[in-house]
């Protein structure tokens, strides 16, 4: 049966919205409403992304594929969006302090939703958010691109063929630019509460707990590695001088206020976290025969560390490593394989022996045999395999953000003709454990390095 085209309400018309609306047209849904502050943004985000169309279309007449014709979208504002008629989910891309509030008016107005990330400043109100859209059988999704790679697939099955995870480690940096650093949103705290946390941790957490099937920690530990200084913000001022209300309620209204009324409502922020290590611990069932019957496994609980960095002011890096019981996985541009003709990742795999002295010694000595073999153990084979990915045409992160949105549609359904688009409840809950498993484990290791901080304050003013 030929799967119904989604219509798609943008909130935002941020650099990312380009991205996913060129994803929402390869998936074969349609945009048809623009909220933004600024009419005049949407209007230019509608005309590039015509133009990127149209250029596509016309590549694929000359091959014989499938011509899809550009249909311009209503603009307006924010709730203009979320009580439209003509959308059936809407994308957030605003800052994550002001998603909350819109992701319940979506509930309220029974919109699917697709949220960038992090879709909350804390797990209390993601999980608001969740119930909210439970309720009335909405989906929710976060924009989590690579979370629906057939690479990332393809790297949890080598892992499992390895013998499990022992420790995973993250590392995802890039060196920002002066302009970057005076100008970018994730330097504004009260915007973007987690910074580099929220950013390129939230990746490495989110590549982490696709290992360990979702399993949260048992142990968490964090630590800032590097902060922006603290400075004066304005809470949310348009381009224009005027204040806007970040509430559904005020959404698509102006309120102009002077200098002096502006210059009252600008707040210190907290400094901006730059860099950010955290390290957690996992107990994961896992199933092993057993010598009196091989073919009954009994469940044992195994220990699982992670670590992961991320930075602002590093080598641009996405390297994910994988360290199993056989061998292990690394996986390179993690989170954008642009630079690959497929997307791949390395398999190392080990075959350890022990010794000749160690062989003997087993023969002769049952007892001791285990610690001769503990010492002595040599790497009898090491083979370094490149596995591409499965899937041809997964040849860039763009199409990452294509398959989300063709997995949006495969999770919505009607009961009957002329019934509102419904949530699958298997798959509503599949994402939304994603999401909030991820909020879950940023938060405690952004928690954890509070304590750090203040311990190692609290020591510094006692020495």
């Amino acid at each position: 049966m030929r799967k119904e085209p989604l219509r798609v309400g943008f909130l935002g018309a941020s650099t990312v919205a380009r991205k996913a609306w060129w994803a929402i047209h390869r998936a074969g849904h349609r945009v048809t409403f623009i909220g933004c502050r600024d009419s005049g943004r949407g209007r230019e985000l509608s005309r590039r992304l015509q133009e990127d169309i149209e250029a596509d279309s016309e590549t694929k007449v000359a091959g014989s594929g499938a011509q899809k014709p550009f249909v311009a979208p209503s603009i307006g504002s924010y709730m203009d969006v979320v009580r439209a008629d003509n959308v059936d989910i809407v994308y957030i891309s605003l800052p994550t302090s002001r998603r909350p509030a819109w992701i319940r008016a979506c509930a309220e107005y029974g919109k699917h939703v697709v949220s960038e990330k992090p879709a909350a400043s804390s797990t209390a109100e993601l999980v608001e958010c969740l119930h909210d859209m439970a309720l009335k059988r909405l989906l929710f999704m976060d924009g989590t691109a690579f979370s629906h790679s057939q690479r990332l697939q393809d790297v949890c099955r080598a892992v499992t063929q390895l013998g499990g995870a022992v420790h995973i480690n993250a590392h995802m940096s890039f060196a920002a630019s002066p302009t970057f650093m005076a100008s970018d949103i994730r330097l504004q705290p009260l915007l973007e509460p987690h910074g580099a946390l929220g950013d390129l941790g939230w990746y490495c957490i989110r590549w982490i707990l696709h290992i360990v099937n979702l399993a949260l920690p048992t142990g968490v530990a964090g630590r800032v590695t590097d902060c922006d200084a603290q400075r004066e913000e304005p809470g949310s001022d348009a381009a224009d001088g005027t204040t806007i209300s970040a509430s559904p309620v005020g959404a698509g209204t102006t309120a102009a206020v002077s200098a002096s009324q502006r210059a009252r409502q600008k707040k210190v922020a907290p400094a901006a976290i730059t860099g950010f290590e955290g390290y957690l611990e996992f107990t994961i069932p896992v199933f092993r025969s057993n010598d009196v019957a091989p073919a009954a496994a009994v469940e044992s609980p195994a220990t699982v560390t992670a670590s992961f960095q991320c930075s602002f002011h590093d080598c641009h890096d996405q390297t994910v490593d994988i360290f199993c019981r056989d061998g292990n996985v690394t996986v390179h541009g993690a989170l954008n394989p642009t630079a690959e003709d497929r997307p791949r990742f390395v398999v190392q795999r080990h075959t350890v022996a022990a010794t000749p002295a160690a062989a003997a010694q087993e023969q002769s000595s049952a007892a001791n045999a285990i610690k001769v073999y503990q010492v002595y153990e040599r790497l009898e084979e090491q083979r370094n395999d490149v596995v591409y990915s499965t899937a041809p045409e997964e040849v860039d992160s763009t199409h990452q953000m294509e398959q989300l949105w063709r997995d949006v549609g495969d999770s919505l359904m009607r009961v009957g003709k002329g019934e509102p688009l419904i949530a699958k409840p298997d798959l509503a809950k599949k994402w939304s454990r994603l999401a909030y498993a991820t909020q879950v484990v940023m938060d405690r290791v952004l928690e954890a390095a509070g304590r750090h901080a203040l311990a190692a304050n609290t020591s510094f003013a006692t020495a």
